[in-house]
């Protein structure tokens, strides 16, 4: 008898914790979501906060919200910094923070956080071969991305040899110091004094599995620049950096 007493208290307690964490469930779904933009104190919130309060100090009005993608003629904010996109422009970035719909309002682009771009290499290599090469018919890509910093970061938090590396050499035919690991290979350039914009080492990293090299700079304060292309590319490394260093900064000025 006890023991039934006590296995249907137990049963009570399991159906009662049961039903409370279905009420819970079913009160959190009814919760509007709130995209994290719009939340003080996130890294998206200072991100946007950043641009309007630059676009505001520059027009004397915040950055837009449009609901439909911007067009490519559309500026780019990344936090405080501005980039205008003209026909003499070699790359074109887009606005892609797209954020969810906030007190049943259409969802809109909100600007400060992050944009991107991605182009077709074999299209790059017939407008650019001194940069792509020649003949090109790989259907591969390469993306770019600009992010908002916040952090104060520098290129050199993003571009350290970590790890142990198998073996090592040096590539005086494309100028690269070669580390090898398990997963890919690492470069660093062999002429030290090549730098990135902020003055921190530049460092390539090369993918065995997606064959596909990553390359992370700061370009200037609070905007993060990150790329990759198909390892085919890897001996364009410094022609393709400074392509995407030179339109950035065309476009930021």
């Amino acid at each position: 008898m006890i023991a039934n007493v006590w296995f249907s208290r137990g049963l009570y307690r399991v159906k009662f914790l049961g039903f409370a964490s279905l009420c819970l469930l079913i009160v959190a779904c009814k919760r509007e979501h709130v995209d994290a933009v719009y939340i003080s104190g996130t890294t998206e919130n200072t991100c946007m906060n950043l641009a309007d309060s630059a676009s505001q100090q520059k027009y004397g009005t915040p950055t837009p919200r449009p609901h439909e993608r911007p067009t490519r003629a559309s500026p780019v904010w990344i936090a405080g910094q501005e980039f205008k996109f003209k026909g003499n422009n070699k790359i074109i970035f887009h606005n892609m923070y797209l954020a969810f719909p906030q007190k049943n309002q259409p969802a809109e682009y909100i600007e400060g956080i992050w944009a991107g771009s991605e182009y077709n290499i074999p299209d790059l290599a017939d407008r650019y071969p001194e940069i792509f090469g020649a003949n090109v018919v790989e259907p591969r890509v390469l993306f770019i991305r600009l992010q908002c910093s916040v952090g104060g970061e520098k290129s050199h938090i993003f571009n350290k040899l970590h790890g142990k590396y198998t073996s090592e050499n040096i590539d005086e035919r494309i100028g690269i110091k070669n580390y090898y690991h398990n997963g890919g290979v690492a470069g660093v350039p062999i002429d030290q004094s090549y730098k990135n914009p902020d003055g921190g080492p530049f460092l390539v990293d090369c993918d065995d599995l997606s064959k596909r090299c990553f390359v992370s700079f700061v370009l200037v304060e609070g905007v993060l620049v990150q790329y990759d292309y198909p390892m085919s590319q890897r001996s364009n490394w410094q022609k393709i950096h400074n392509f995407i260093v030179e339109e950035l900064k065309q476009a930021g000025s």
